[in-house]
């Protein structure tokens, strides 16, 4: 059985932030969430030392899911750096707002995106960002951004990675 004694179940979640790839260990019971110290994400500079760090800890990993893959932490920063309704990338921001939402809540922060006009842009980035099976989009279907949802969108993703970078702990050095 996958997972650990209390029922709950974890994933490898990779993530890339200034050229590299990091790997973190993703929980799902009650809570969602990642792996933590003290207030400090447990980070890896490869799958193998997560799983060496695991097999430590007699935890074993579920399947990945549909879900699975890398978030590209690259990506929201550049567009951060000239934040524009054209080059939103619905999908992706989308992946990266929900692994900020997550990262915040398992270190005890909020990424402070309960306010009405916020979960609207939030339904919006889902919409045209969620599973298609969902959506049930077309592809070629695009949104145009108010510049209020543009600036929305900067702060909350502004803000998920100035948490996620004060919560990380530097790679092989879980404790």
């Amino acid at each position: 059985m996958a997972g650990d004694s209390s029922g709950r179940k974890y994933y490898p979640f990779a993530y890339r932030l200034d050229g590299k790839i990091g790997w973190l260990l993703y929980y799902s019971d009650h809570h969602d969430g990642f792996d933590q110290t003290e207030s400090r994400f447990r980070s890896f500079s490869s799958l193998v030392s997560l799983m060496a760090h695991l097999a430590t800890r007699g935890i074993l990993l579920e399947e990945p899911n549909e879900e699975s893959g890398l978030t590209d932490l690259d990506e929201v920063a550049l567009w951060l750096s000239r934040p524009t309704a054209a080059n939103i990338d619905p999908g992706g921001f989308l992946n990266a707002w929900n692994f900020f939402n997550d990262a915040a809540k398992s270190i005890g922060e909020s990424l402070h995106d309960q306010d009405e006009e916020t979960e609207a842009t939030y339904d919006r980035l889902f919409h045209y960002g969620g599973p298609a099976w969902h959506t049930g989009l077309r592809t070629d279907d695009s949104p145009d951004w108010s510049p209020e949802e543009v600036q929305r969108l900067a702060i909350v993703l502004g803000q998920g990675l100035k948490i996620f970078r004060r919560g990380l702990n530097g790679r092989d050095r879980a404790s």
